[in-house]
This record gives structure tokens, C-alpha cells and sequence, in this order.
């Protein structure tokens, strides 16, 4: 690998874990998170796309919207970086991952007791992996044709 590739390459390792650092920190390890809270669990809703649809009744499109698209939008980088870090992967593996990380996290909330465990932040966050890994390789697809 040359020299300037490795750099690269050290580099999106970088940001793909100080991403994931981020994340962690404003979904788990946030204010109100204690280990000793483990095991006293938290709040679920399994139900897709209830709780969107009452957010959206009861307290507009702005909350909605921020709820709706900030889940999708927080997990774009998630696919366009690890689809950088692992180009030989096919869109479905990175969601994949993506879909695990987004249990891990909804999992970690409900054993933690920090906000509530829902289906809908799987679904949209996976939706998000997606919008980021097919963007990637779209736009590599594109930069290659160029050449």
C-alpha cells in the first residue's frame, strides 16, 4: 500500500471511531447514564412508526422532523465511512453492520435506563447506513468513470 494511501486510510480510521465515540456518547453515555443503573432497564416501543406518527399529531412537524431525519442523518456517516474503510463490501454488509450497531446502542439505552428503546431508530438509522454506503459508492462509481 503506498505511503499516501496508508495515510488515508489511518485517517478514515480516525474519523470512523470518533464518530462512533460521538454517537455512543450523545445516545448512551449521556447525561443521566450510570453504570450503576445497569439491569434496571428502561422504557421500549416496538411498535414501527407509532411514536413518529402521534411526535408529528401531537407536537408538529418541526419535532418530528428533527426526530425522523436527525435518525437517518446521524447514521449516514456511519455507511459512507465504513464503505470508504472497506470498499471490497457490498451495500447490504455495511447496513449490516450499521443494523448491529443500532441495536447495540437501543440495547445499551434499555439496560442503561437512558432514553427509550425503539424500533423506529433501528429502522431509520439503518435507512441512514444505507443513504451513506450507496452515496459512497455511487460517487466512487462516478469519480472512476471520470478517470
Amino acid at each position: 500500500m503506498p505511503q499516501s494511501h496508508k495515510k488515508a486510510y489511518i485517517l478514515l480510521w480516525c474519523c470512523f471511531t470518533a464518530y462512533l465515540a460521538v454517537i455512543f456518547r450523545l445516545t448512551v453515555f449521556r447525561t443521566g447514564f450510570s453504570f450503576a443503573a445497569f439491569g434496571r432497564g428502561g422504557t421500549w416501543n416496538l411498535v414501527p412508526l407509532y411514536d413518529l406518527w402521534v411526535t408529528l399529531r401531537d407536537d408538529g412537524f418541526r419535532v418530528f422532523a428533527r426526530l425522523f431525519f436527525g435518525n437517518i442523518g446521524w447514521f449516514v456517516p456511519f455507511g459512507a465511512l465504513l464503505a470508504a474503510l472497506f470498499p471490497q463490501k457490498r451495500v447490504w454488509e455495511v447496513c449490516l453492520a450499521g443494523f448491529c450497531c443500532s441495536v447495540l446502542i437501543e440495547l445499551l439505552q434499555f439496560c442503561f435506563g437512558v432514553g427509550i428503546t425503539e424500533l423506529d431508530d433501528v429502522l431509520l438509522n439503518t435507512f441512514g447506513v444505507w443513504i451513506g454506503s450507496t452515496g459512497f459508492q455511487q460517487g466512487k462509481k462516478l469519480l472512476l468513470r471520470k478517470k
